[in-house]
């Protein structure tokens, strides 16, 4: 075997073989602890049942640009905080669509939201903006239907509901 031929068969194997090592990567595995009732209630500063009234997608002023939205919604009742009926609160997640630039980014522990959806959300005010984050990421947004709220997997009744969380609010203790 001449030099060149054995140069050529060694730099194919190589290329191959880094080819194939860097095609067996593990793939990525996130792990989010689970916030119970009581814990979603004590780290909120706002908890309020509302409606979504706007969703928008745009870059973030963030000198490290990522694509977020801006959720705003109208307040139909105030569970713990210092605002009223009728008060909107814009809410912030990562991600997001811009439809005029054709580009999104989706993060996996984030909520998502539906135009005119009712909604219960356990809220925290960011670094001093009129702007608000989910507590707990998507376990902060709880899904209102009729009078029930979608909550661990099961519909459990909306005033109920409001009254567990009022009660940890007052006491400490989730009455369930």
């Amino acid at each position: 075997m001449n030099p060149i031929s054995f140069k050529l068969i060694l730099h194919v194997l190589v290329s191959v073989t880094v080819v194939f090592v860097l095609s067996m990567r593990e793939p990525a595995i996130a792990l989010m602890i689970e916030r119970g009732l009581s814990e979603l209630t004590t780290d909120a500063e706002l908890i309020i049942e509302g409606r979504v009234t706007s969703i928008v997608g745009e870059w973030s002023n963030h000198p490290k640009a990522a694509i977020v939205t801006k959720v705003r919604i109208v307040l139909l009742d105030v569970i713990k905080g210092d605002l009223n009926i009728g008060d909107e609160v814009n809410v912030q997640i990562l991600g997001g669509e811009i439809p005029e630039q054709d580009i999104g980014l989706r993060v996996s522990d984030q909520p998502n939201f539906q135009l005119n959806e009712r909604v219960i959300i356990f809220l925290k005010k960011q670094h001093g903006d009129n702007i608000f984050l989910t507590v707990g990421n998507f376990q902060g947004k709880l899904i209102v239907v009729d009078e029930n709220v979608s909550y661990k997997g099961q519909w459990v009744d909306l005033n109920h509901f409001k009254k567990r969380i009022l009660n940890i609010v007052s006491d400490g203790m989730d009455i369930k």
